[in-house]
């Protein structure tokens, strides 16, 4: 810069403190997106926070349903239990009864061979 006098020696350059649009603009389109930016990510923390609520109660409804899918299969395996014993006393009771007929049986037929013939 040369200073006022002409003289051509360079002068400090001054700082002028005033705002111009093209600073203005230049602040807003920095601004703007920022404050955006931030507005977003409150909004989506928002509902995260929610999501996270809503999650925690379908987690305590799932548990409970687990605990009585779990209770549940403790009845039915109870009550499988009690069929398998029943089937084991009925397959032992027919064995038993089934003996005891053959053993008719061959005394029928004992009796029938003692008899004479006509």
């Amino acid at each position: 810069m040369v200073d006022d006098q002409g003289s051509g020696h360079m002068s400090r350059p001054r700082f002028v403190w005033a705002l111009d649009f093209g600073q203005v603009l230049q602040l807003g389109a920095f601004v703007v997106p920022l404050v955006g930016t931030l507005w977003w990510f409150a909004a989506q923390q928002t509902a995260l926070g929610s999501d996270v609520i809503g999650l925690k109660t379908q987690a305590s409804t799932v548990i409970a349903q687990v605990a009585a899918i779990t209770q549940s299969d403790i009845r039915q395996d109870e009550r499988i239990r009690t069929l398998a014993e029943a089937a084991a006393d009925s397959r032992r009771i027919n064995s038993e009864v089934l003996a005891v007929m053959n053993a008719m049986r061959e005394d029928i037929a004992a009796i029938k061979a003692r008899q004479p013939k006509p």
